[in-house]
């Protein structure tokens, strides 16, 4: 049986990383993979059928940041697009083990912070 908090024991004894540390990790992958860089850090709180992951540094200006030339921009290539939301969701759903039931994303350019909110679907009981 899998320990409640979500540590994996490893074999000399020793804890391995946690959920929250496993979906940080992954997030912050999508998120480097559809928005070109990688946020400076990721947090993330699970509590009952709430996951909420914090990426800071997340929110760049894209007027700013000009694409390289030989880069033809992909359609998908977003944190706001359908890809990006598809990505997180499935993530969430293979650490947790659980459906996501929703998906609240909130961007805020001025504290370049993205907080990213899953629903999932309550546990399931054997009678």
């Amino acid at each position: 049986m899998g320990d409640p908090q979500g540590v994996t024991p490893v074999e000399d004894g020793s804890r391995g990383p946690t959920r929250s540390d496993e979906i940080s990790r992954s997030i912050g992958s999508v998120w480097q993979r559809h928005a070109g860089h990688r946020p400076s850090e990721v947090s993330t709180e699970i509590s009952n059928s709430v996951v909420k992951c914090e990426l800071h540094d997340a929110i760049r200006d894209a007027k700013a940041e000009e694409p390289p030339e030989d880069e033809s921009p992909r359609p998908d290539a977003s944190p706001e697009s359908a890809g990006y939301r598809h990505d997180a969701i499935a993530v969430v759903a293979r650490i947790t083990g659980r459906r996501v039931m929703g998906f609240i994303p909130r961007h805020d350019a001025k504290t370049s912070i993205a907080t990213e909110t899953f629903i999932l679907d309550g546990v399931r009981k054997r009678f």
